[in-house]
């Protein structure tokens, strides 16, 4: 009798030491988590001027600017902008005080591209400039995930537990009284 409490106990320790590997690092893998959404995140850049900075957030094609004034943070009312990412000029319409959009010709390649902006507001003119930088795709060379991968210790213990008991049963009740009297 005491060797089925030895295994039990064995097969306890073991899925309790198999536990903590279904946590892998910072992923949920909870159902309850939103869905992640298709597609890469927004990149964004910043571009300043002693009286202007702007923030440009790009996804796919589409960019869209923020324009505030450096000193009090104030959306920019009524300026025009003109926008050069690397060696591509972008048109932007205004859509807001301080929010500008405009369409990409060209997904962008990865590296770091100089941005040059101009804002004009009444008779002040200034010039912005910043660094994009564009990384490359994320996890692009990783393998795909496998979810599997956590219970796999779980499933080995259990079939180790699985063999101990067949193991422990075919040695019959003869081998269980010898066993015991030595």
């Amino acid at each position: 009798m005491k060797s089925i409490h030895t295994w039990a106990v064995l097969a306890l320790l073991t899925l309790l030491w198999a536990a903590p590997a279904q946590a892998s690092g910072d992923h949920d893998h909870s159902h309850d988590a939103p869905a992640a959404v298709a597609g890469a995140a927004p990149l964004r850049f910043h571009a300043v001027s002693q009286s202007f900075e702007l923030v440009g957030v790009v996804s796919d094609t589409r960019l869209t600017v923020y324009l505030d004034r450096f000193e009090d943070n104030t959306p920019v009312k009524e300026a025009r902008l003109a926008i050069e990412i690397g060696d591509a000029t972008v048109a932007l319409k205004q859509v807001g005080d301080g929010e500008f959009e405009g369409t990409l010709a060209a997904g962008l390649a990865p590296g770091i591209l100089a941005v040059k902006a101009s804002v004009v507001v009444g008779g002040e003119t200034s010039a912005l400039t910043g660094d994009f930088i564009v990384p490359e795709a994320a996890h692009a060379h990783d393998a795909p995930h496998r979810h599997w991968e956590p219970y796999a210790a779980a499933a080995a213990a259990a079939l180790a537990l699985l063999a101990g008991l067949v193991w422990w049963r075919r040695r019959g009740p003869g081998a269980q009284q010898a066993g015991s009297a030595a």
